[in-house]
């Protein structure tokens, strides 16, 4: 770990540096000094632009806790997707570690503004029981892209409860709900979704039978190896 003087002399040197010379200094300060690295990278995410402040957000993902949730939170709902979509990977970065605090402020946001499939992804992240409900609200959402991520984080959570909406997501009119479908049922016991994924290798979209077929084999279901070769 660095000393406290190296540290703060690099953080007085970020305002002075521009373009690459600010992205590497910003990859530096996350990667040596640590969790010491948050307050400057908080900063720099806040109010930096560009690829100095994608720099700064990821290093919030890989060393903040619950202090980082609020500035990820807004940098997510920003316009720019690419920040944005940034965002939503360090939170989900960030809720393996503190889950609690990254879900509550995520279901209150959901609850309050509406749904969106970043929020969706960072839940099934956290895992929290509490949250299932919500998710599984979503799953048929007039939005394929929110009904992906939905199914997704049903397959995250593992709940066997959430295999029959699973197994009619696989007849989903939207491949990628298929394909995200057969991905979840690949994260519960063969025995509630082994049938189903057997059936999902007819599938007419090749991603959806890839996706199936990876499912059966982790899961290890004999009776549909034969379907493989």
């Amino acid at each position: 770990r660095w000393g406290e003087t190296v540290l703060s002399k690099l953080v007085e040197a970020l305002p002075r540096l521009s373009g690459d010379a600010r992205v590497l200094a910003i990859d530096l300060l996350a990667d040596l000094a640590g969790d010491r690295s948050i307050d400057a990278l908080m900063e720099v995410a806040r109010h930096g632009e560009g690829r100095a402040a994608e720099a700064a957000v990821r290093g919030l993902g890989r060393y903040a806790g619950a202090e980082g949730v609020n500035v990820l939170v807004e940098i997510s709902k920003r316009s720019d997707s690419e920040i944005s979509e940034h965002g939503f990977v360090a939170l989900t970065q960030i809720a393996k570690r503190v889950p609690q605090a990254v879900a509550a402020r995520v279901r209150d946001l959901v609850q309050r503004e509406g749904v969106s499939p970043g929020w969706l992804r960072i839940l099934g992240a956290a895992k929290r029981a509490e949250d299932a409900k919500l998710v599984l609200s979503f799953s048929a959402h007039p939005d394929p892209r929110v009904r992906v991520c939905a199914i997704r984080a049903l397959g995250e959570f593992g709940h066997e409860a959430c295999a029959g909406v699973l197994v009619l997501a696989l007849k989903d009119a939207n491949p990628e709900v298929r394909a995200a479908a057969a991905q979840a049922l690949g994260q519960l016991p063969a025995v509630l979704g082994g049938v189903a994924l057997k059936e999902a290798l007819a599938d007419s979209d090749p991603w959806v039978v890839e996706q199936a077929a990876l499912a059966i084999g982790r899961l290890g279901f004999v009776d549909a190896v034969r379907d493989l070769v």
